[in-house]
């Protein structure tokens, strides 16, 4: 049950992979609110595969490594650690402070991250990976993922291999309580982290679940996520940069507004 708190009384909708909405769920409940979990983005482990364990064994004569994502460091680093362990030399990016403290809680220390932005461009900007003539370059990712990193780094003149080691699978069916949240009117808002999750989230709702859904506030990390959330039909996004603590604080701001106490009440 969660404490008192700033966000007492509110439901809001976590849709992130379940392993990744622990925290956030966490910190919506330490600040009083309740968390009703529904992963749109079903994760498929590809860490034990050829590519991946070529990938891998090619390390030591990387000159650095980038995660594109907090999924990334966990199948990255699994398939790493299979081998052996990641080269003590070797420099290590993260697209995003999520990501870069994905890596922290695995115990790496010097890790790159954009003091600002949490996405390729702003990770292009650092010194660091604009003058990378000749170097090669691992990007450990999703399948399928954004090409602004390899591109771009290739168009740099880097030699660059992208790395795979998960797969993005959209969530098929609704969970029975979160339609039954959002049909009894007990959801007042959702947190979105991704256009694709975004994506599979109106997927699978129909009717009025889905004009329900519009009406709530969009809680969104990037201006990407937020021009999905505005072409879904959302009338009411936010956009919050930053990871997990940004989008709640996020949520506190919105609460104090007269337009959220209505919205509650």
């Amino acid at each position: 049950m969660s404490a008192a708190g700033p966000l007492e009384g509110v439901r809001v909708l976590v849709t992130r992979p379940e392993h990744q909405a622990r925290r956030l769920c966490q910190l919506i409940s330490e600040r009083g609110g309740e968390a009703i979990p529904f992963a749109t983005i079903l994760i498929e482990d590809l860490s034990d595969t050829e590519t991946v364990r070529q990938a891998v064994a090619s390390l030591d004569s990387t000159d650095l490594a980038i995660f594109a994502s907090a999924n990334a460091v966990r199948y990255g680093l699994a398939a790493i650690r299979r081998a052996g362990a990641l080269p003590r030399r070797l420099p290590v990016f993260a697209v995003g402070p999520a990501t870069g403290a994905a890596l922290a809680s695995e115990g790496m220390e010097q890790v790159h991250v954009p003091a600002e932005g949490a996405d390729s461009e702003a990770l292009l900007d650092l010194p660091e990976l604009r003058q990378v003539e000749g170097r090669s370059i691992a990007i450990f990712s999703g399948e399928g993922g954004r090409p602004t990193l390899r591109e771009t780094l290739a168009q740099r003149g880097a030699s660059v291999t992208v790395v795979p080691c998960y797969r993005r699978r959209p969530a098929k069916d609704i969970p029975e309580a979160v339609r039954q949240a959002l049909a009894r009117h007990r959801v007042h808002a959702v947190t979105l982290t991704s256009g694709e999750g975004l994506q599979n989230l109106y997927g699978v709702l129909d009717g009025e679940l889905a004009t329900g859904l519009r009406r709530l506030p969009h809680f969104v990390i990037h201006d990407r996520v937020a021009l999905a959330a505005r072409n879904a039909g959302a009338q009411e996004i936010i956009v919050a940069p930053g990871g997990d603590e940004a989008l709640v604080e996020a949520l506190v701001h919105w609460l104090s507004t007269a337009h959220a106490s209505a919205t509650l009440h």
